[in-house]
């Protein structure tokens, strides 16, 4: 709500986004992007493939309709609330992205999906180690998360509220 109005964050939003583009470099760009792909659509898509057939090759066909349905929110979502809520992206946006940007989809894909894959490999997993998986899923939604935010492509808003909204449905799920 408060992305939606320009609120509380607005002022923090700019000092976040002037901060990170004072640290940029070519080197810390190309590294940047790189992990930013982790949340790229096509990552997701061979993600949800790979994972969905594994899971019903296994017989373990009520997790495969829990993965689709995270999946499928993970991927329609951001697009749906982009061109509803039509929140504009930072001024340093890169030019071959959509004009609007919350919620990030880079962000919700990365934080549902290997959010949902660490609840699948933590499941049969000792209760001693089941922490391994979930800081590796916390791991890689932030990485995406700040890949995001340094090459300029979202406003902190933006992360925050993807980074909700997907721990959200996990919840749900």
């Amino acid at each position: 709500g408060l992305a939606i109005q320009g609120g509380v964050l607005g002022g923090i939003d700019g000092l976040v986004l002037d901060a990170l583009q004072s640290l940029r470099s070519p080197y810390s760009d190309r590294l940047m992007v790189a992990v930013g792909g982790l949340g790229d659509l096509w990552v997701s898509l061979l993600l949800t493939a790979g994972l969905a057939g594994m899971l019903w090759h296994a017989g373990d066909h009520r997790t495969v309709r829990y993965w689709l349905a995270a999946a499928a929110f993970a991927l329609i979502t951001p697009l749906l609330l982009q061109h509803g809520l039509r929140i504009p992206r930072p001024p340093t946006a890169p030019a071959d992205l959509a004009a609007f940007g919350f919620p990030s989809g880079h962000v919700l894909r990365a934080t549902v999906l290997y959010g949902f894959l660490a609840i699948v490999i933590a499941r049969p997993m000792p209760a001693a180690w089941r922490w391994l998986p979930y800081a590796t899923a916390v791991a890689i939604a932030g990485a995406v998360a700040m890949s995001r935010l340094y090459l300029g492509a979202h406003w902190l808003s933006d992360i925050i509220g993807s980074l909700t909204l997907g721990i959200a449905w996990l919840g749900a799920l």
